[in-house]
């Protein structure tokens, strides 16, 4: 049977997104308690640098990783 690829695609992406809510998931009824980082600088996808110094005083601070994209 040939499934399409955009199909394919769209199948894998719901997939990771179950995934990301499951393992994300409170089933322990622990209070989810936020934890610091060290600080650290790294190039951005635009050019310059970025660092974690300038984003103290923020609520929530969501890094993103991607590797061999650029």
């Amino acid at each position: 049977m040939n499934v399409p690829m955009k199909t394919q695609l769209l199948a894998l992406v719901g997939l990771a997104i179950v995934l990301l809510f499951a393992a994300c998931s409170n089933s322990g009824g622990e209070e989810f308690k936020p934890q610091s980082s060290h600080l650290f600088t790294l190039p951005s996808a635009q050019g310059g640098n970025v660092s974690l110094n300038s984003y103290i005083g923020e609520e929530y601070v969501v890094l993103v990783f991607y590797e061999g994209l650029y």
